[in-house]
């Protein structure tokens, strides 16, 4: 192994409450209600896959979205939620962080933590009910055979 194997007994986790979050889901959230904003450049090929999604579906056939942590971070959650609810996608996928804020959102309303400031410390991502919290719905869905998100509860959902 070309690193030193961590031991398990010296790892630290902290109270979710002791962590200064950057971001408010009321200042970030984008809703389906809001204006639409300026497409730009990117106008026609957005109506092309918007074109191509409702073909998809009048087909019968699945839309995955599969997405990164920002999408969640900067406020997109409500419109994943709607593009579910409505019936344009049928399956969703994204890593670690974007479970980890979409939950930190539905759990507090904030999320964000300053990388700089907690890993000189040792403390960046050792928060407490997050890991708890993911560790279980995922132990859960596992022998439940369901989905991570399935039901959860989302902050989308929450916060729309």
């Amino acid at each position: 192994m070309p690193y030193k194997q961590v031991e398990s007994s010296q790892i630290q986790v902290f109270p979710l409450a002791e962590r200064k979050s950057y971001i408010r889901i009321e200042d970030e959230r984008i809703l389906p209600t809001d204006p639409v904003p300026d497409a730009g450049p990117m106008k026609e090929r957005i109506e092309q896959l918007a074109e191509r999604i409702r073909k998809a579906r009048k087909n019968n056939a699945a839309v995955i979205l599969v997405y990164g942590a920002h999408l969640i971070k900067n406020g997109a959650g409500p419109l994943v939620n709607a593009l579910i609810e409505n019936g344009f996608v049928t399956h969703v996928a994204t890593h670690g962080a974007g479970v980890i804020h979409d939950w930190e959102f539905a759990f507090r309303g904030v999320s964000s933590e300053s990388v700089r400031d907690n890993a000189r410390l040792g403390r960046f991502g050792s928060w407490d009910e997050i890991g708890r919290a993911i560790n279980l719905s995922a132990l859960s869905a596992a022998a439940s055979g369901i989905g991570l998100e399935k039901g959860s509860g989302s902050s989308s959902k929450r916060m729309a």
